[in-house]
């Protein structure tokens, strides 16, 4: 996992398309960890979202269909990815826990 996408840089400035898979996959795991906190902290954000609550969750299910795409071509491609990264918490919706795997 990284802290920041600045740690992502290398890998995908390489040459090698192993590398910039890696940087890929990293990225969007960073992604869907930012996005997940706003969404779950969504009535104490220092902002006003422009859009609605709904449509970044609907985003958050799209990114974990992408990270479930990218961690079976990971598989299949011999790529050394921390595969054990899952997104298996909820979203709070205010009473609601909406679950972002199927």
């Amino acid at each position: 996992m990284v802290n920041s996408l600045n740690e992502t840089v290398e890998l995908m400035l390489s040459s090698d398309y192993k590398d910039g898979f890696k940087a890929e996959y990293y990225q969007l795991v960073y992604r869907i960890e930012k996005l997940t906190n706003m969404v779950n902290n969504w009535d104490n954000l220092s902002f006003t979202p422009t859009c609605e609550k709904s449509w970044y969750i609907r985003q958050l299910y799209s990114m974990n269909e992408y990270l479930e795409v990218l961690q079976l071509r990971a598989k299949k491609e011999n790529v050394d990815v921390d595969e054990t990264i899952t997104f298996t918490r909820t979203i709070k919706d205010g009473d609601l826990l909406i679950p972002l795997r199927k």
